[in-house]
């Protein structure tokens, strides 16, 4: 789902809002996908940044529901 950024709130601004208070996860995405900042060149809108949010917290999601239904991972 999403527009061209693949972003979920197809906004900027509803992006941005959903980032705020969530620095923590911000910081955490970074260091997963081992970029420095949000200075990087591939961030350049609060959208994009909310779906490295979003790609980095997946995993543990998906972890999460197979636990939840005792499916083994594949």
């Amino acid at each position: 789902t999403g527009n061209r950024t693949g972003s979920y709130w197809c906004n900027e601004l509803k992006a941005e809002r959903a980032l705020l208070g969530n620095f923590d996860l911000v910081q955490d995405a970074l260091d997963d996908f081992s970029m420095e900042s949000i200075d990087s060149p591939e961030l350049f809108s609060g959208e994009h940044l909310d779906v490295l949010v979003r790609e980095h917290l997946l995993p543990s999601v998906i972890d999460d529901v197979l636990d939840k239904h005792n499916i083994a991972p594949f």
